[in-house]
């Protein structure tokens, strides 16, 4: 049992058994009690929940900080690579990725080598990994990320690819945190590698367009696929940010409003 649980539990049990050593000695004097004793009583029998909840309240806040600064992390690093760079990335993993699925596949304890990483993090933070972050996690985390992997190489959805992306990104920088604190893995993907497959990004809104304009073209009625063509513009306009610089994202939107506007 990890030190910080230990220390819940027996919290835990304290409280507890305060709680009935106080409901005790209530129930054998309760008849002769005014309305102040039972004030205070109250008021005692709460301040070691007041306590507890005080400590979770600060573990809580320290967690979020930590999360607060993967986050950072994974928007200082993330950038656009082009989509021949994204084949070369693509080539050079792949083998990784194979040598991956047959550690999952036996069982075998997975150590990640996470590499080309210039990030550094606050000793208070690689501090907190040593002692929160466990091997287990470790592995459950790159089976994560190898199945963002293959979702981000494979899927022709929009949402699914964005939304795993952000996983991806999210699990990979904690790996190589984890790598920065000293837990000792070996796994030849990296961040860079994770960010080229945004590149995929433009082929997937393809894809995802033509699917709609089947759906539109189905409808019968001018109302209909007007109505259609506002939603898909809405969703659309969700992920500018992501396609800001993008032309395919542009002639798509355009090409929307013609289609509006013919009807």
């Amino acid at each position: 049992m990890k030190r910080t649980n230990l220390r819940e539990f027996i919290i835990s049990i304290m409280v507890i058994l305060w709680t009935v050593i106080c409901g005790i000695k209530v129930y054998e004097n309760y008849s002769h009690y005014t309305l102040l004793d039972w004030l205070i009583i109250i008021i005692v029998i709460l301040i070691p929940y007041a306590i507890a909840w005080l400590l979770i309240r600060k573990k809580c806040k320290k967690q979020v900080q930590e999360t607060a600064t993967f986050a950072a992390n994974v928007r200082y690093t993330a950038s656009n690579t082009s989509t021949t760079q994204i084949n070369i990335a693509q080539k050079l993993a792949n083998n990784s990725i194979n040598q991956l699925n047959e550690t999952l596949s036996s069982g075998s304890a997975i150590k990640v080598n996470v590499q080309n990483t210039n990030i550094t993090y606050p000793e208070e933070v690689l501090r907190s990994m040593r002692t929160a972050y466990s091997p287990m996690q470790a592995q459950e985390d790159v089976r994560i990320l190898n199945d963002c992997i293959n979702l981000l190489r494979t899927t022709t959805n929009l949402d699914t690819f964005f939304s795993r992306y952000e996983l991806a990104l999210q699990k990979i920088m904690t790996l190589e945190q984890a790598k920065a604190a000293g837990i000792l893995m070996n796994l030849p993907i990296t961040s860079d590698y994770v960010m080229s497959l945004k590149g995929r990004a433009d082929e997937v809104l393809q894809s995802t367009y033509d699917k709609e304009l089947k759906e539109i073209d189905k409808l019968k009625t001018a109302d209909g696929k007007k109505n259609r063509i506002d939603k898909f513009i809405l969703r659309l306009s969700e992920y500018y940010d992501e396609f800001e610089f993008s032309s395919t994202y542009r002639n798509i939107i355009n090409s929307l409003n013609l289609y509006k506007e013919d009807l």
